[in-house]
């Protein structure tokens, strides 16, 4: 009789210890392994703890283990030694990195869900998709780099928001002859030092980046030259501070911040940078000689994520890609990140959205063309991003030898 009741004891331990393995719907308890963007850290961390904190909610069978970990060398590196997690943040279409790990099959299609594709615009499906397949979460906000300036040093100097490019330009030397340093740049690392690049290759050469994109890619780009030439022009006569490239990312924010510059060249994805100073920050999208203010084309990737192709759990895995589509998660993101919605129904309490919003054109983002590029060996967008940019900031070559330079490598 005492081995029965302890046989019956024994049992209903083991039951309800398997209860805790057990979810609601039936199935079981899993963990799946996330890595974020690690360069972005600082301002998405909040938002992610509460996208996290309600998918919990919604999904008590699923935990997630959240590691900033996803650099681009991080995830290099798991892909050679077969560790990928179970998802991580991709940039779709903004370069050719998601499509390389497509094609060579370390991501999970998702089309077998059938994603609900009806909220989002067509270019916002077009990030997500490689050769007709859909591999990540759907973009749901704008980015695009622009102009932050002081105004109170503006309304010191007698300097409005620029109209025209020469305004902009004048606006600047006005500063530098003053003793103000016009502009901050992150000149040690490849991305931030190419910011200005990219805002003034959208307003100034868009028609050259058309051309390259409808396959044109040999003869001249004076467009291009032009652009590069006015950057690397600017680093000359000290624009950026002397040298250019003397401080990280974080030391040329921090110098806007402060007060001690009175312009950056950066992205909406960081105006949460730029709020509660002790000055009064306006932003504005560059303008041409005509008044018309352009935008970069580009989706966010703060919420676009892929499975892996090894995924344990890829239906678990999906229900998070699935939230991250949702209204609610996107509702989120906006609460915390202030961004352009891309999406209908995303309210969005910021002042800046005016600011940001202010742009008559979306033109070329010139690193998206580049990486676009069809080539057999080339790879243009490497060779600007990583070596043209830095030598233009350091007048190691001219703006037509840089030209050249990409000219080679798109016919490589």
């Amino acid at each position: 009789m005492k081995k029965g009741i302890v046989l019956i004891t024994t049992l209903l331990l083991l039951i309800g210890l398997l209860s805790g393995c057990v979810s609601t719907g039936g199935g079981k308890n899993v963990t799946l392994v996330v890595w974020g963007d690690p360069d972005n850290q600082a301002i998405l961390e909040d938002c992610f703890e509460a996208l996290n904190a309600e998918f919990a909610k919604q999904h008590p069978d699923i935990k997630i283990d959240y590691q900033w970990s996803g650099s681009f060398d991080g995830l290099n590196v798991a892909m050679q030694s077969d560790s990928l997690p179970d998802l991580f943040w991709v940039q779709g279409n903004k370069s050719s990195a998601m499509a390389e790990m497509a094609e060579n099959g370390f991501l999970l299609p998702l089309d077998k869900y059938n994603p609900d594709k009806s909220r989002f615009p067509a270019g916002a499906i077009e990030y997500a998709t490689v050769n007709g397949k859909i591999y990540c979460s759907f973009p749901s906000f704008i980015d695009y780099a622009l102009v932050y300036y002081n105004k109170d040093i503006f309304a010191e100097h007698g300097l409005e928001k620029p109209k025209t490019y020469d305004e902009f330009v004048n606006a600047a030397k006005t500063l530098f002859e003053a003793g103000i340093t016009p502009f901050s740049l992150g000149g040690d690392f490849e991305w931030s030092r190419y910011w200005p690049i990219q805002v003034m290759a959208a307003t100034l050469a868009n028609n050259d980046l058309e051309r390259i994109k409808s396959g044109e890619t040999t003869g001249e780009f004076p467009e291009i030259e032009y652009v590069f030439e006015q950057f690397r022009d600017m680093c000359a006569k000290g624009y950026f501070g002397t040298p250019a490239g003397a401080m990280d990312e974080s030391s040329a924010q921090m110098a806007f911040t402060n007060g001690t510059v009175a312009m950056i060249f950066e992205g909406t994805w960081n105006n949460s940078l730029f709020r509660d100073l002790d000055f009064e920050v306006g932003r504005f999208a560059l303008p041409d000689n005509n008044g018309v203010r352009a935008a970069q084309s580009g989706y966010s990737n703060f919420n676009t994520y892929a499975i892996s192709s090894k995924c344990k759990y890829p239906d678990q895995a999906y229900e998070y890609i699935d939230f991250l589509n949702s209204k609610e998660a996107q509702q989120i993101v906006a609460d915390y990140m202030k961004s352009i919605p891309a999406v209908e129904g995303i309210t969005v309490d910021d002042p800046a959205l005016a600011e940001v919003s202010d742009f008559q054109t979306v033109n070329n983002n010139i690193y998206h063309v580049l990486s676009n590029v069809p080539t057999k060996s080339g790879r243009p967008q490497d060779v600007f991003i990583s070596s043209v940019v830095a030598d233009l900031m350091t007048n190691s070559i001219t703006a037509k030898e840089a030209v050249n330079k990409i000219v080679e490598e798109m016919n490589r």
